[in-house]
């Protein structure tokens, strides 16, 4: 080889450097770094045939400096690989599927970081996801392994008891979720995800809600004060003309926007005329009435109420769409799909205050379009608003709930 008047540096070559080169056997590589390699995984690959020189230690796209040139002219005894480009990362594929999945599903990674945590729970960075993480450290190494494997057992079961949570419930004999805050307080509203509990959530038997699942369910609870008795409240509930002009704040446009632009009352379900808000006389358990409420994304549509339980202390009533709404004529919501149950319960052993409960669920159907479904600051906002309304509170009034 002539130098053509350029600096030429020698290196002189160690015994047994070299990788192995395809399909050779692994005796001539030293063994010690060989097992540390092994011990830790996902060891970079060698660059076996870089720039047409003999294999060395490097990696993909670096030139290396070999013990050796071989002879390549004319590209003689060329090594048959197809492309360094192309193998290498098919080479590595399997291994970065196998440990690559561990570390991204149950985050089973290995650490050296003394400070580290032997276990910990954690979950991945999707909104809202429930996948189970485990870090276990050390173990592998551990002189006790059966004291690793228990204590990772015993993780995972306390994660799945302590995430058992079966979803909203209401007051119907049972402690209720979510609880209701403290007396004056702002009202609580909560967004619930179908990755809570799964797509085919059944609801609980006292909202009379027949099928599962939901696209959206938001609960919202609170404890109000009124000064009138179960009836009067009751007639309230009724004031169906009252709905119109109730405010709530668009996340969209950032500002306070007309949620129910007219709401009225109707003489019934078929072809039913405009008429008088409905009487206390008329809302006895079991009763159906209907009403017409204009929304100002989904237009007018026809609901119906349902009248499920009056007492002294107790008001539950339930409301559901049951003409299609639509958004730009295209139907969104089909007949059932938005469901709202209202619980009023007056606070035992505090008539003299007139303090009650309030606990409503607002679900739209499983098969629900999202076109208006998605912004889940608004649906919360229209929920608090419709709460605002029933007790008083301008439905303007700032902060909103969620901005």
């Amino acid at each position: 080889m002539h130098p053509d008047n350029q600096n030429l540096l020698v290196i002189r070559t160690i015994e047994d450097a070299d990788a192995p080169a395809l399909r050779k056997f692994s005796r001539g590589v030293p063994e010690e770094i060989v097992v540390q390699i092994f011990g830790t995984g996902m060891f970079e690959a060698d660059h076996l045939t870089a720039l047409r020189i003999d294999a060395g230690h490097d990696v993909l796209n670096h030139a290396v400096l070999a013990c050796r040139v071989h002879c390549l002219e004319d590209q003689q005894q060329r090594p048959g690989i197809r492309s360094i480009k192309q193998a290498l990362p098919f080479a590595e594929l399997l291994d970065m599927i196998r440990q690559g999945g561990l570390v991204l599903f149950l985050r089973m990674v290995e650490r050296f970081h003394k400070r580290r945590p032997l276990a910990e729970i954690g979950r991945l960075a999707r909104s809202r996801a429930k996948i189970l993480r485990i870090d276990i450290l050390h173990c592998r190494y551990s002189k006790n392994m059966a004291f690793c494997g228990k204590l990772a057992l015993a993780v995972l079961l306390s994660h799945f008891l302590l995430s058992g949570e079966a979803g909203p419930q209401p007051p119907c004999g049972a402690e209720t979720v979510p609880p209701y805050p403290a007396l004056d307080a702002a009202a609580t509203s909560k967004l619930w995800s179908r990755a809570e509990f799964g797509r085919d959530w059944k609801p609980p038997a006292c909202t009379g809600w027949a099928s599962t699942g939901f696209t959206t369910l938001v609960t919202t609870v609170a404890r109000f004060r009124y000064a009138g008795g179960a009836e009067d409240l009751l007639r309230h509930a009724g004031e169906i003309s009252l709905l119109s002009g109730t405010r709530y704040w668009s996340t969209t446009h950032q500002k306070w926007e007309v949620l129910i632009p007219d709401a009225y009352a109707l003489t019934g379900n078929d072809n039913g005329r405009r008429r008088g808000n409905f009487t206390s006389d008329e809302m006895k358990p079991g009763s159906l009435l209907y009403f017409n409420q204009t929304d100002n994304l989904t237009g007018k549509g026809v609901f119906r109420m349902h009248i499920a339980e009056v007492s002294a202390d107790r008001i539950v009533f339930d409301i559901e769409n049951v003409t299609t709404l639509r958004y730009l004529f295209v139907p969104i919501f089909h007949p059932g799909d938005v469901q709202s149950v209202y619980f009023l319960d007056r606070e035992q052993g505090r008539e003299q205050d007139n303090v009650w409960r309030y606990y409503s669920i607002l679900r739209t159907g499983l098969n629900s379009s999202s076109l208006v479904t998605a912004n889940e600051s608004s649906a919360i906002n229209r929920a608090v608003a419709v709460y605002r309304r029933f007790v008083g509170i301008p439905t303007d009034q700032e902060p909103p709930a969620a901005r």
